[in-house]
């Protein structure tokens, strides 16, 4: 029998997820803005699922949070600073709106906090608006083709092995540049397995240890599964050796297993990546119920009620906490909750004020990745070049989740699949236009 014939690409990109769909649409705007045809390069995207894009689908409660209003390099953890906010000003969040809005047809709504969504709050939309956009640059997603090795050949291309979905070898394929964005292991039902990351590791990368990143936490308590389904404002202060290191603030949802919703989904990262880099840190989380207020100004209401009402309680003066958390809260403490105010000790009073607004939270661990929004860890950003090309692997582009960059809930983390995959769709282009010695040799689409 004869065997399958190799196919030949200038650009393959590797994940058809956020980062590696934005960065195909990304290469065929540069060659529209240069006013050339789709077919002046071959450019492919691959996809292990036949039904790519999961992840995007379950994004935000299947809303997708496509950005924020506002994003800036402290946003995310993991890389240098200064480099972060390079990638960020290649595609910032202004732009990446307008191109879903004007050029993928997509309308936007913000919301008071400032997260972004689609209009018709449908992850779907998103999914089907980045298609369109690629169909209008003649773009396919090839879905069923699951890339496994990667392999350099000495006239400067890559030979990209692949299967099917029931594991059996299909044709060869080369590219002379690869564009990888297999994403991290959070959501690994989506297809997020971290294979991109094992192939870097072989190929000579270093990779930071993955851990789950916004994804619930666990408390080793005796009250957090009395007071689950309760949901209050907080801000939770992360702490290492006693170093304040983070303030999350947000809406905290008690569960039966510990803590979730978005303050404690932003503190959970950085208490995992902490034991997992440097177990031997202290680690501490602690929670203000009262956000708005500080210790001079609760306790300052505190002796005006208390001269008021001399028999007010705790129960009348914190009004904004559910009766079952405050009582629990207060309980914890050693304080009876219904103590007259006028009529509670100097020591007992700064004692409820600590329960209220630095209220220690036994953190334990964290849920894994079948819960995590996404992936701390990955490829550091010292290994990757401005372009977002590897230092080590030249001709392969390393974006979103692939790379040790994380951001907070919000919108950030899919900011940085749209920032990232611009500098790798863009420069990819650019390099395989200006080869060098100039000679450029055209691949045709197959």
């Amino acid at each position: 029998m004869r065997p399958p014939s190799a196919q030949s690409h200038d650009l393959a990109v590797v994940g058809a997820g956020a980062a590696g769909l934005w960065s195909a649409l990304c290469a065929g705007r540069r060659l529209a803005r240069k006013q050339l045809p789709p077919d002046r390069l071959s450019i492919v995207v691959l996809d292990a699922r036949e039904k790519f894009g999961a992840k995007i689908l379950m994004s935000g409660g299947t809303r997708c949070n496509l950005t924020h209003v506002e994003v800036t390099p402290d946003d995310f953890r993991g890389g240098n600073r200064n480099r972060i906010a390079r990638v960020l000003r290649a595609m910032s969040e202004k732009e990446a709106r307008r191109i879903f809005e004007e050029e993928l047809g997509l309308p936007t709504k913000t919301e008071p906090n400032g997260k972004v969504f689609p209009a018709d709050d449908s992850a779907r939309s998103v999914l089907q608006a980045l298609v369109r956009g690629l169909e209008r640059h003649d773009i396919a997603v090839r879905g069923g083709s699951r890339c496994v090795d990667l392999v350099p050949k000495g006239d400067g291309r890559w030979q990209l092995h692949c299967v099917d979905p029931g594991g059996a070898p299909l044709p060869p394929l080369f590219a002379r540049r690869v564009i990888l964005g297999t994403g991290g292991l959070s959501f690994p039902k989506s297809g997020s397995d971290g294979a991109g990351l094992e192939m870097m590791r072989r190929l000579g990368h270093t990779i930071v240890y993955p851990v789950p990143a916004l994804t619930p936490v666990v408390l080793d308590s005796p009250y957090h599964a009395h007071l689950a389904g309760i949901a209050t404002p907080v801000a939770l202060d992360y702490l290492e050796d006693g170093r304040s290191v983070a303030r999350c603030v947000g809406p905290m949802l008690w569960t039966h297993f510990g803590l979730s919703g978005p303050a404690a989904l932003d503190v959970s990262g950085l208490w995992a990546r902490t034991r997992a880099d440097r177990p031997t840190i202290r680690r501490e989380v602690f929670a203000s119920f009262l956000p708005e207020e500080s210790t001079e100004s609760l306790e300052a209401r505190w002796l005006e009620s208390a001269r008021r009402h001399p028999a007010s309680t705790l129960r009348t003066l914190v009004t904004d906490l559910p009766r079952r958390l405050l009582d629990t809260l207060l309980e914890h403490s050693g304080l009876d909750p219904a103590r007259p105010l006028a009529q509670t000790p100097k020591d007992e009073r700064r004692r409820a004020l600590l329960a209220l607004l630095r209220f220690p939270l036994p953190v334990i661990d964290v849920l894994g990745f079948n819960k995590a929004e996404v992936t701390s860890g990955g490829v550091p950003l010292e290994e990757i070049d401005p372009k977002m090309e590897s230092r080590i692997l030249p001709g392969i582009h390393l974006v979103g989740e692939m790379v040790h960059v994380d951001g907070r809930l919000g919108g950030f983390n899919f900011q940085w699949a749209w920032s990232s995959g611009c500098v790798a769709g863009e420069s990819a282009v650019d390099a395989l236009l200006s080869p060098p010695g100039g000679d450029l040799t055209l691949h045709t689409r197959r």
